[in-house]
C-alpha cells in the first residue's frame, strides 16, 4: 500500500519537475510540441509492433498453443502506450524503453516471475511460461 502510495504522489511530482527543467531550457512551446510529439511517436511504434504481436498471438493458436508469453507482452506494450500517452517525460522514458522487445520481454518475465513468487522467467532471450510443478506434460495429441 505504501508503494502505491508513493507512486501516486511521487510520479506526478517528478513528471511536474521534468516540464519545470525542460520547460526552462527549451521554452514552454517547444516542451508542448515535444509532449505532443513524443505522444505521436510513440502510439505509432506501438500500433506496429501491436499488430507484429497480434500475428504472433494467432500463430501461437494456430499451434494449438496457450499465447502466455504473448498475452503478457501484449500487455506491457498497452502500458508502454498508456505512458506514451500520458504527458510526462519520465513516463515517456519508461514507455521508450518498454517498446524495445528485449527489455519488455525482461520486464513481462520479471513480473510474471514476480507475481508467481519466481524469479524471471527467460529462455534463449525469450519469454516462457513458467512450468507447473511436477513431470512435464506432453504436448496434445500424443501418448
Amino acid at each position: 500500500m505504501a508503494r502505491a502510495l508513493l507512486l501516486i504522489i511521487g510520479l506526478p511530482l517528478v513528471e511536474v519537475a521534468g516540464f519545470a527543467v525542460v520547460g526552462g531550457r527549451i521554452g514552454a512551446a517547444a516542451t508542448v510540441a515535444l509532449t505532443a510529439a513524443t505522444a505521436a511517436a510513440g502510439l505509432c511504434v506501438v500500433r506496429w509492433q501491436g499488430l507484429g504481436l497480434a500475428r504472433r498471438f494467432a500463430a501461437a493458436f494456430a499451434r494449438d498453443e496457450a499465447p502466455v508469453a504473448e498475452a503478457v507482452e501484449g500487455l506491457a506494450l498497452a502500458v508502454a502506450g498508456v505512458l506514451l500517452l500520458l504527458p510526462g517525460f519520465a513516463g515517456d522514458v519508461v514507455g521508450a524503453a518498454l517498446l524495445v522487445p528485449p527489455v519488455r520481454r525482461a520486464a513481462a518475465a520479471w513480473a510474471v516471475g514476480r507475481r508467481a513468487g519466481r524469479g524471471p522467467v527467460v529462455v534463449d532471450g525469450e519469454f516462457r511460461r513458467i512450468a507447473p510443478e511436477g513431470p512435464p506434460r506432453r504436448p496434445r495429441g500424443e501418448r
